[in-house]
């Protein structure tokens, strides 16, 4: 593909070379349901019937289960993931509820298309000095978002918490914490974050404080041994793995236990750890620091 950051199209195009490389046996528009464990494996619910496996590794990500956050009055917003196209988003001007990654993401989408976005956010992620990129704007955010500001095509509120909206004759207003208010003539954007993507098979993990699953250092399931988990939700000692970079340096991590458990030679895992993509050491990601 030439290029670091493809767009779906093409990433799409690519995963499918991958699996013809590798000879992957992919099969597609299949929705699992749940699992259980029969003897020494799983077997798999689907709405295509019952799919039997030695292990599972779990890898739906968060993109299917958008969050409202709890937004009084959600109902009459548009969540991120909803949306397909940023040009066919309604009006000349657009409010976006959050401002992290999706919220970010979002704006510069909607200024390309020739819109102007107001971003609402209760902290302000776009200064944020934190040197985890699980916890801050990713550094390609930000170079995206250094441009697009410079074009006044955006404007983005810090210290705005919304905390209902509620439809009126002239549009949607949006209410924040504080007393302020902001009425959008359509429907805003919410980018409000997305719930955990566990949920066909929830009965199987068990969840920490924050709603993040509880895994051995192995990334399986700590309630059932054969599970494991890959992605964002990827968290051990309060380090979260939901940077792309970061949860794909545990991929290795699931492929040692799987291999090891089946007798399979597991040496040429040793190139990813040449790599820097085998992080099986948290040590880097102590104190001030995130050197993975």
């Amino acid at each position: 593909m030439k290029r670091e950051h493809p767009d779906g199209g093409r990433y799409a195009q690519y995963l499918e070379q991958a699996a013809l490389a590798f000879g992957l046996n992919v099969a597609c528009g299949i929705e699992v349901l749940g699992l259980e464990p029969q003897g020494e494996g799983f077997v798999l619910r689907t709405d295509r019937g019952e799919i039997g496996a030695d292990f599972v590794i779990w890898a739906c990500g968060q993109f299917g289960t958008p969050s409202d956050g709890g937004l009084i009055g959600a109902e009459l917003a548009r969540h991120y993931a909803a949306v397909g196209r940023w040009q066919d988003v309604p009006g000349d001007e657009v409010f976006v509820i959050g401002g992290y990654e999706s919220g970010i993401d979002a704006a510069i989408g909607l200024a390309r298309a020739g819109k102007r976005a107001t971003v609402l956010e209760r902290g302000a992620p776009w200064q944020d000095g934190d040197k985890d990129p699980s916890r801050a704007l990713s550094p390609f955010t930000r170079q995206r978002l250094a441009p697009a500001l410079k074009g006044g095509a955006i404007t983005l509120v810090e210290g705005a918490e919304a905390i209902a909206l509620e439809a009126e004759p002239g549009g949607i207003r949006i209410l924040a914490g504080d007393g302020r208010s902001w009425l959008s003539a359509h429907a805003p954007i919410l980018a409000t974050g997305f719930a955990s993507g566990t949920g066909p098979v929830s009965d199987w993990f068990d969840y920490n404080e924050s709603g993040l699953p509880l895994l051995t250092p192995q990334d399986e399931s700590t309630e059932l041994p054969g599970l494991f988990l890959v992605g964002p939700e990827v968290s051990h000692n309060g380090h979260l793995f939901c940077f792309i970079y970061k949860f794909r340096q545990r991929f290795a991590v699931v492929a040692r236990a799987i291999a090891g458990r089946l007798g399979a030679e597991t040496a040429a895992l040793e190139a990813y750890r040449a790599n820097n993509m085998y992080l099986d050491d948290l040590a880097c990601c102590d104190a001030d620091q995130c050197l993975c």
